[in-house]
């Protein structure tokens, strides 16, 4: 088998002491304070370059935004028209309540078939959940099946106290490429903080963090020029033959969000799979999980993403000596 590029990040050191506390974030409401999308589709591959290549982020205005166009390393990018397009379009999320699309093989447009549930947190978490997906492809070389999920969701601090925790996201899934076939995944997060409290039309970020993306992309033993790779902070990664099982968490440094602050969260996760090759989700491995910092807010698919972003009262508050937000200043 060809050699495969591992890429991470070390650990980042932090002096901080923990202290209990509930975390408690209200889902805002009124439009576009919770929009999601779910799309499986059909589309044209051609040669792709060195760099992966997202667009852009979620953007809750359009409801698009984020996916991944080409994974990197010379694996195929997806590009052009989509022969087949079952999409739920943008789609109001209201707290708790999954949305899901299931669609059937389309043997003749090279379809076979794709899952996904997923669902904007409430009851005092923070972030986006899928815990179902999956994406098989029954066509020729040169159009990809995908599996794309998208979401932003805002919440408002109302607890009285700063909250301060780290935000993440994560991915766990297997799959299979069979010779001459390949399997890529990307994931990409956006967490934006607005001083004022605004949410909505009138959310005005004025701090924001973004993780380290994941992208993993596999051909096994392959017939080209790519290299299997994953990226992620935090990783696991498997191969046996034209199978792989991989996971990723990436996590931003602490963050202190003040009492009367809003946050929104920005994620999508994209799954590509041409020809006939297949993945599905699987649990996060414990092992990686004691490995990687919890977080507190964040983006997650896996088939226990629920149980991974925690409850009210379930982790502990990192508290900071200085009271201000670890992150970027939004550019001008």
């Amino acid at each position: 088998m060809r050699g495969r590029a591992l890429i991470g990040c070390g650990t980042l050191a932090l002096l901080f002491v923990t202290s209990e506390a509930m975390a408690q974030f209200t889902p805002a409401v009124g439009p576009g304070t919770g929009v999601g999308r779910i799309e499986h589709a059909v589309i044209g591959t051609n040669a792709g370059g060195p760099a992966a290549v997202f667009d852009g982020f979620f953007d809750p205005a359009t409801g698009s935004g984020g996916a991944l166009k080409q994974p990197g390393f010379n694996f195929p990018a997806t590009t052009g028209a989509t022969a087949m397009d079952n999409d739920t379009g943008a789609v109001a999320l209201v707290a708790d309540v999954p949305i899901f699309l299931n669609s059937a093989a389309n043997i003749p447009l090279g379809f076979g078939g794709a899952t996904t549930t997923m669902v904007g947190l409430g009851s005092g978490r923070a972030g986006l959940a899928a815990t179902n997906f999956s994406l098989y492809d029954a066509g020729p070389d040169g159009s990809a099946s995908t599996n794309t999920w998208g979401g932003s969701v805002d919440y408002v601090n109302n607890s009285g106290i700063a909250q301060v925790g780290r935000f993440g996201h994560f991915i766990s899934a297997h799959g299979t490429a069979p010779l001459g076939g390949y399997l890529a995944v990307g994931v990409k997060s956006l967490i934006e903080a607005d001083t004022g409290g605004g949410t909505g039309a009138g959310f005005t970020p004025d701090f924001f963090w973004e993780p380290l993306p994941i992208i993993m992309a596999f051909d096994g033993v392959g017939v080209g020029n790519a290299s299997d790779f994953i990226q992620a902070d935090y990783f696991r990664y498997l191969v046996a033959g034209q199978n792989v099982t991989f996971s990723g968490i990436s996590v931003s440094p602490v963050l202190n969000i003040p009492n009367g602050w809003s946050i929104r969260i920005h994620g999508t996760t994209s799954l590509v799979a041409d020809p006939q090759a297949t993945m599905d989700f699987d649990p996060m491995p414990q092992d990686l999980l004691a490995e990687a910092p919890g977080f507190s807010w964040g983006n997650g698919s896996s088939s226990d993403a629920l149980q991974l972003l925690p409850e009210p009262g379930t982790f502990s508050l990192l508290t900071l000596a200085a009271f201000a937000v670890l992150g970027r200043r939004k550019r001008q």
